[in-house]
C-alpha cells in the first residue's frame, strides 16, 4: 500500500516538474530569451541567494551546463560555416549543351550564333538540384513530385 502511493507522489511531481520544464520552454520560446542568458540569470540568483557557496555540487554541475550549452553553440556555428563553404563550391555537370540557331546573314556581315536560353545543367554533388542559366542570371531549382521548386537566383556579374 504504501508502495503505491509513494509510486503516485512521485507520479504527480513528476508531472508538475514536466509541466513547469515545457511552461519555461514556450515562455523561452515566445520571448525568443537565450539559454545561455536564462543560465546568466538563474547564476546571479543562485549567487545572491547564496546557494553557490552553500552547495558545492549545485556550482559545479551549473557550470558544467554553462560549458556544455557554450560547446554546442560554437558547434553549430562551426557546421553552419562548413554547409556555406560547402554550398559555394558547388560544382555544376553540364546537362544539356547549348542550342546554337544558324542565322542566315548577307556574307559581308557575319553575326555570331544566338544561344537559346535557358541552358539547363544538374548539380553533381546532388542529382535531386537543376541549375538554369539565362543570359542575367542563374536559377536553382529543386527536384520535387510535383515539380521543379525554385530555390534562389544569382545575377551574373
Amino acid at each position: 500500500m504504501i508502495l503505491i502511493k509513494n509510486k503516485l507522489i512521485l507520479g504527480v511531481i513528476f508531472s508538475f516538474l514536466s509541466g513547469v520544464v515545457k511552461a519555461v520552454y514556450k515562455a523561452l520560446k515566445i520571448f525568443h530569451v537565450r539559454f545561455l542568458a536564462l543560465m546568466a540569470l538563474l547564476g546571479v540568483i543562485f549567487y545572491y541567494t547564496g546557494v553557490f557557496s552553500n552547495n558545492l555540487e549545485i556550482k559545479i554541475g551549473y557550470i558544467v551546463v554553462c560549458i556544455i550549452y557554450t560547446l554546442s553553440v560554437i558547434m553549430k556555428w562551426y557546421k553552419k560555416l562548413k554547409a556555406k563553404q560547402k554550398r559555394q563550391s558547388i560544382q555544376i555537370v553540364n546537362h544539356e549543351q547549348p542550342v546554337v540557331e544558324q542565322v542566315q546573314q548577307p556574307i559581308e556581315t557575319k553575326a555570331p550564333p544566338t544561344i537559346k536560353y535557358p541552358i539547363y545543367y544538374t548539380v553533381k554533388q546532388n542529382n535531386n538540384y537543376v541549375m538554369a542559366e539565362y543570359s542575367d542570371r542563374f536559377e536553382l531549382y529543386k527536384k520535387t513530385s510535383t515539380g521543379l521548386v525554385k530555390v534562389r537566383t544569382d545575377k551574373k556579374e
